[in-house]
C-alpha cells in the first residue's frame, strides 16, 4: 500500500504511519510525508524511501524545507539506514540528501521559482520512487510601505517627496509601481506618477523616491487633506500589493472671524470700538497675519492690522443715520490662512439730544 499523510516533527516510519492511519492517532501537523509502497507484513531487510515537506502551499521565493531518508526493517522494527535520496520536481532534481543511521537526514531548504502545481517525489537507487506530494506554489507575497512625506504641510509651489519600500522576488519589467492620490472633496483616486520595475536577478527590497509639486493656480492646490499611497500591479512571480496611506495637508487653511462691538446701542456722535478675532485651523498653528476691514452695510468704516493676539481693533464714531446698522468684519487672509467674514452684528443708533445744544445756544444768543 502507499502512504501520504501529515505527521508530527518526529519521522514517521512506515509501520508507525500505518498505526496513525488505522488507529487515528493525531498530532500537530508539521509536514506532509510520502513513502514508497510497503507491505503490511514486512520482511527482514525490506526497505522504503520517504520524504517530507514542511508546507504544500508555499509562495515563490520562500524557503521550503524537505527531508528525504531511507528506512529498513530490522529485528521487527523500521530504522534509518544509509542511502542517497534525490528529491524530484517532476523530472527535475531539486536536491540530493544522504540518509544515515542513526539520526536520519538533515533537512534541506530550497525555494520554488515558478508558480502553479509542482509534483514532488523521492527516489533511492536501492528502493525506487516514493509516492508523490502535490505542492501548490503561489505568487510571492509582495509588501509595500510608504514613509511619511518630507513635509505633512504644503502650500502652492511646494515640492514634497515620499520614499516607498517594496519587497519583491525576481521582479520583471512588466510590474509597475504607481503613486496614487485623492484630492480633498473627491473620492476618485488619480495616478500621479508611474515607475517601471527594472528586472533583477535576485530577491530585492526597492527604495523608490517620489516627488510632487503643488503647482500654483494649477494641479493639487485645493486646500485640505490629500491622501497618497503606492500600488504594485504585480508580475509573473509577485502578487499585486498596496502600501499604507500617507496624508499631506495643503493650505491656506480655513479661518473664522468673530466680531464684537463695545456696545450694541449708542447715540449719535458717540465712539464705538469694533474688535475682530481670527480663529485659525492651520496645523502649523501660526498666528494669522493680514488685515481686517470693518463695514457698515457694505460701507467701509476702516481697516486694522491683525496683531499677535489674532485680533484687529478699530474705534469709529457712531453713524449719523438713526436706527439699526449691520456691522461686519472681513479678514483678508494670508499664505497659511484663508479669508473669512464675520456674522453681521446689529448696532442701534439713537438720537443724541446733546447734538442740539449748540444749535439751541446759538438761537438763544441771537
Amino acid at each position: 500500500m502507499s502512504l501520504t499523510l501529515s505527521i508530527a516533527k518526529q519521522k514517521c516510519f512506515p509501520v508507525a504511519c500505518i498505526l496513525v492511519i488505522f488507529f487515528g492517532i493525531s498530532s500537530n501537523a508539521y509536514a506532509v510525508t510520502a513513502c514508497s509502497s510497503i507491505s503490511l507484513s514486512p520482511r527482514e531487510g525490506d526497505q522504503a524511501v520517504c520524504f517530507d515537506i514542511n508546507t504544500t502551499t508555499p509562495s515563490v521565493g520562500v524557503n521550503v524545507t524537505v527531508t528525504g531518508w531511507v528506512e529498513q526493517y530490522q529485528n521487527g522494527r523500521w530504522v534509518y539506514t544509509y542511502g542517497d535520496v534525490k528529491i524530484y520536481d517532476g523530472t527535475a532534481t531539486l536536491l540530493t540528501t544522504t540518509s544515515s543511521d542513526p539520526g536520519g537526514t538533515t533537512p534541506s531548504g530550497f525555494t520554488f521559482e515558478t508558480t502553479g502545481q509542482h509534483i514532488l517525489h523521492a527516489y533511492s537507487g536501492l528502493v525506487g520512487n516514493s509516492d508523490s506530494i502535490a505542492v501548490n506554489v503561489s505568487l510571492f507575497n509582495t509588501t509595500i510601505s510608504l514613509d511619511p512625506p518630507s513635509s505633512v504641510i504644503a502650500h502652492a509651489g511646494d515640492t514634497i517627496s515620499f520614499v516607498s519600500h517594496t519587497d519583491l522576488y525576481y521582479p520583471s519589467s512588466t510590474g509597475l509601481l504607481l503613486l496614487y492620490g485623492i484630492e480633498p472633496g473627491t473620492s476618485t483616486p488619480q495616478v500621479l506618477l508611474v515607475t517601471h520595475v527594472s528586472a533583477y536577478s535576485a530577491h530585492i527590497i526597492r527604495a523608490d523616491k517620489w516627488s510632487l509639486t503643488f503647482v500654483p493656480n494649477g494641479t493639487f492646490t485645493t486646500p485640505g487633506d490629500y491622501s497618497f499611497w503606492i500600488k504594485f500591479t504585480g508580475d509573473e512571480l509577485n502578487a499585486p500589493a498596496q502600501s499604507n496611506i500617507q496624508h499631506v495637508l495643503v493650505g491656506p487653511f480655513s479661518t473664522s472671524t468673530a466680531l464684537n462691538v463695545s456696545s450694541d446701542t449708542i447715540e449719535q456722535g458717540q465712539q464705538e470700538t469694533l474688535t475682530a478675532f481670527i480663529s485659525a485651523t492651520n496645523p502649523e498653528h501660526t498666528i494669522p497675519t493680514g488685515t481686517v476691514s470693518f463695514y457698515d452695510s457694505g460701507n467701509l468704516l476702516g481697516t486694522s492690522a491683525v496683531d499677535n493676539n489674532s485680533t484687529a481693533t478699530i474705534t469709529v464714531r457712531a453713524p449719523s443715520q438713526l436706527g439699526s446698522h449691520s456691522i461686519t468684519a472681513v479678514y483678508s487672509g494670508d499664505t497659511d490662512n484663508q479669508a473669512s467674514t464675520s456674522a453681521p452684528v446689529s448696532l442701534n443708533v439713537n438720537f443724541n439730544p446733546a447734538i442740539l445744544t449748540p444749535i439751541i445756544q446759538l438761537l438763544l444768543d441771537n
